[in-house]
């Protein structure tokens, strides 16, 4: 497209080696469910947390130790539980996600220009790659919602963007082709093209 400026498509799948444990984080104030699915898709582990960080991250110690990838809904509750688990983690939670081999932060569910983009914007100031998967998220309307999303992707360096499909295809160690740039503001798009450059990530 000639409003997007040097994007490319790439295959995330062959940056890390296969990953052996995929954790999903159900957020909620009372408690958080975990689950846990091998390589072929096959739960592992399916429990829950108290609220409290530090349960959640010792049974994140406990049962996934092998987790490469680590993906949780944005919401209400998602921006507190990162800053949480940040500090209850040691060093920090992005220094024990890289210490771990977790370079990937899977973002969906919430609304997506409050949760979905404050969750995007900590992680990116924290150094780590995001993929945000646009149609895990919502907003009021359509338009709010591509927008919302051609707005996070303006911001997200060294990230990407791809579908559902695609991002179950990467968390089970598959390939997929997903949109990604290095440039900042990278489109510039207008309302009338905002639904034809948000189908293009």
């Amino acid at each position: 497209m000639t409003r997007r400026a040097q994007t490319e498509l790439e295959v995330l799948a062959e940056e890390p080696p296969p990953m052996k444990q995929y954790v999903g984080l159900d957020v909620s104030q009372k408690e958080r469910s975990v689950c846990v699915v091998d390589q072929d898709g096959k739960p592992v582990f399916r429990g829950r947390a108290k609220s409290d960080p530090g349960a959640l991250a010792a049974l994140l110690a406990k049962k996934v130790p092998q987790a490469r990838r680590i993906g949780f809904e944005t919401g209400a509750m998602s921006g507190w539980l990162w800053h949480e688990l940040r500090r209850v983690t040691s060093p920090d939670f992005v220094e024990a996600m890289q210490l771990r081999g977790i370079d990937w932060l899977i973002v969906g569910g919430g609304w997506s220009a409050a949760c979905g983009a404050a969750t995007l914007k900590d992680g990116v100031e924290r150094g780590t790659h995001i993929l945000l998967v646009k149609n895990a998220c919502g907003s009021g309307s359509p338009a709010m919602h591509e927008t919302a999303v051609l707005n996070m992707a303006n911001r997200l360096y060294d990230g990407a963007v791809c579908d559902n499909g695609r991002a179950v295809s990467l968390i089970g160690g598959g390939p997929a082709q997903v949109w990604r740039t290095s440039l900042p503001v990278p489109i510039k798009f207008t309302y009338e093209s905002a639904p034809r450059d948000y189908a293009a990530l």
